[in-house]
């Protein structure tokens, strides 16, 4: 009678094996690190920081959209760094964030909630503020209304040599939008025309600012066209720049200090087209 020889494996191996087939069957968390409550400490330091699966993307959408309007539902796309960590600057308390990923979606509400100190130096600062109060209604009632007109009027007499092409905005006590379109200077090369419009948006942006009720404002569109040509030769205007900043974001602009070329980073929402040089 034959011996029937036995095979022993090692413990160790069969636990890699088993470890190994549970996660070929587990699939990557669409989203982790993603609180529902963040509670800041500084003024204007509404940075959260979370991490997306491969692949991801996401979008923050407005949160007072409305099908019937032409505005769209999404404000902004933000990509992850290669580590896959997404960093957002949210400038409203309980803003709507989407992260999608191919046909898996997941929209979120996120809270934004000051922190005892902050809601003290708040207090602090709205009692200097009040001491303040008849200046500052004075130099207010001073300022133009909003409307196309103003803004167009406005930003060509802060610099004649921006062609403003249109004004298009929706004006109201508590909500005001925006969207300007410009032309963009034709120069002697591409990246002097860039250059041109960076300077020209930096220059719209500080003119809102110094001129208008600028925190009512939750979306400044500023778009630049220039002649392009295509393969056969043809000429016609196309977008080269899309950008978007909100009320709050120009409170944090310097109009003295401001470096144009700093533009890109600075807007809310940036898109520019490949046909334009990176300064």
């Amino acid at each position: 009678m034959k011996k029937v020889k036995r095979i022993f494996i090692p413990l160790t191996f069969m636990s890699l094996l088993l470890i190994s087939l549970s996660a070929c069957g587990q699939s990557e968390p669409l989203y982790s690190g993603l609180k529902k409550e963040y509670v800041v400490n500084k003024l204007n330091d509404n940075k959260i920081k979370f991490k997306v699966s491969s692949g991801s993307k996401v979008e923050v959408l407005r949160n007072d959209w409305d099908k019937s309007s032409n505005l769209s539902e999404i404000l902004y796309e933000e990509t992850p760094n290669s580590k896959g960590i997404v960093t957002l600057s949210l400038s409203a308390n309980n803003q709507k964030i989407r992260i999608v990923n191919g046909d898996k979606t997941a929209t979120k509400t996120i809270k934004i909630k000051e922190s005892k100190k902050l809601q003290n130096e708040n207090s602090n600062n709205n009692e200097e503020n009040y001491s303040n109060a008849n200046a500052t209604e004075s130099s207010a009632s001073e300022q133009p209304s909003l409307s196309n007109d103003s803004i167009r009027s406005t930003i060509e007499s802060a610099d004649s040599g921006i062609d403003v092409e249109s004004v298009n905005g929706s004006y109201t006590d508590a909500d005001s939008t925006a969207q300007i379109v410009l032309n963009g200077r034709e120069l002697a090369s591409n990246k002097q025309a860039e250059r041109a419009m960076l300077m020209d948006i930096s220059t719209v942006w500080k003119t809102v600012k110094d001129n208008f009720d600028y925190l009512k404002i939750s979306n400044i569109g500023v778009s630049v066209k220039y002649p392009l040509k295509d393969e056969g030769g043809n000429t016609s205007s196309e977008y080269v720049i899309k950008s978007d900043i909100s009320g709050n974001k120009l409170d944090q602009l310097n109009s003295d200090g401001f470096n144009y070329k700093n533009v890109p980073n600075f807007a809310t929402n940036w898109w520019q087209s490949e046909a334009l040089p990176k300064l």
